[in-house]
């Protein structure tokens, strides 16, 4: 295997891990649906996005990645997680 093939496996991989960590996630997503609705609490709490955001922020310049590409890829994890929380 070459050097770019190599490499290119090893993206594959984790690029299968991130598949699998975003389906645990969103597991874990409908069972927080599901507690919230027993609690009668509302799917949208923006103020919990924002702390999170905020703390992904933090987390994004310790690793020395762009704020703004980690904010795009979790505000759209939100948005889905929400659907995720409002299916029956």
């Amino acid at each position: 295997m070459t050097d770019l093939q190599t490499l290119r496996a090893e993206i594959d991989a984790i690029d299968a891990q991130i598949l699998q960590l975003l389906a645990a996630r969103f597991e874990k997503s409908a069972e927080v649906g599901a507690q919230k609705k027993l609690a009668k609490v509302d799917v949208f709490q923006p103020q919990r996005e924002q702390e999170i955001l905020q703390k992904l922020r933090g987390n994004s310049r310790d690793l020395n990645l762009p704020e703004k590409l980690i904010e795009k890829i979790f505000t759209e994890i939100f948005l889905w997680s929400r659907r995720t929380q409002t299916r029956d």
